[in-house]
């Protein structure tokens, strides 16, 4: 006799909450954290049949999933920030640079809420990148992410297209909470400085 879906339910956020425990302070890429991330999706995957489909029912019944689109052109931490959001709940599109990025938001019509990029990448930067997607795209919330204090430097002219700047690197905490501020301001918001 297999669980009932409570019970995987509670399972699910009970390892999420353990997640959430232990990496709060983990720099990121630290390979203890993408272990958890990895067993939670296992343990997902083994509970439900497919991949996240239950947590994902369960978080669009409360209203909590939001499509972002993820540019960065860093492997792990793509995978590593994209797999913790998809536990939030998110749908996470992945780009691997600033062109991937333009061309998925135009094969997507722009129906993301949210950008999360990386400023400095091979082809198009991330700086590029959102002016683009601001002028086709109004309505799309933009955050970025960077490990370079020059590139960071280079979005303070952005404070009207821009959210945000998260400096690299950050524990999974403060992703995932910048990630939730976005998305929780109107489009009027402006740009803040995270520590």
């Amino acid at each position: 006799m297999s669980p009932t879906p409570s019970v995987n339910c509670r399972l699910l956020a009970l390892l999420k909450a353990r997640l959430d425990q232990q990496t709060n302070d983990l720099p990121l890429g630290q390979k203890s954290v993408v272990d958890l991330v990895t067993r939670i999706d296992q343990i997902k995957e083994n509970k439900t049949g497919s991949k996240g489909a239950f947590m994902n029912r369960a978080l669009e019944q409360q209203g909590g999933m939001a499509k972002i689109l993820l540019t960065e052109d860093d492997e792990a931490v793509r995978g590593f920030v994209g797999r913790a959001l998809q536990i939030d709940g998110h749908s996470v599109v992945e780009a691997i640079d600033g062109e991937d990025g333009f061309d998925k938001l135009q094969e997507h019509a722009g129906e993301f809420d949210l950008l999360l990029t990386d400023i400095k990448m091979p082809f198009m930067d991330g700086i590029e990148l959102s002016h683009l997607a601001a002028s086709s795209y109004p309505e799309l919330k933009i955050l970025m992410m960077t490990g370079f204090a020059d590139q960071r430097e280079r979005a303070d002219g952005l404070e009207k297209i821009v959210i945000d700047v998260v400096s690299k690197p950050f524990a999974l905490k403060e992703i995932r909470t910048a990630v939730n501020n976005a998305l929780s301001l109107d489009i009027s918001g402006s740009l803040k400085k995270s520590a």
